[in-house]
């Protein structure tokens, strides 16, 4: 069940895709067409993982470990100071 359903997410995607970027195109929009390509298979990538049920790392979780120590560090900085 799962392959059907991404294969009709690829072939829904596809169509779309095709008919975006021939309008862009026809209007001469080559950075707009790698912009889109580019976020096109980022975000389908994502959905397939999603759909297969393959944990993907959340980005916060990386922010948070490198941010967090550094909080707490200016904290007891500004509350000794106070």
């Amino acid at each position: 069940m799962v392959i059907l359903k991404i294969l009709i997410f690829m072939v829904v995607i596809a169509l779309v895709s095709y008919l975006e970027l021939k309008k862009m195109k026809s209007k001469d929009m080559k950075k707009e067409m790698t912009i889109y390509s580019v976020f096109i298979v980022i975000s389908a990538s994502f959905f397939i993982m999603e759909l297969m049920e393959i944990e993907v790392i959340n980005p916060l979780e990386g922010i948070k470990v490198v941010f967090e120590p550094i909080g707490r560090s200016v904290e007891r900085m500004l509350s000794k100071g106070g």
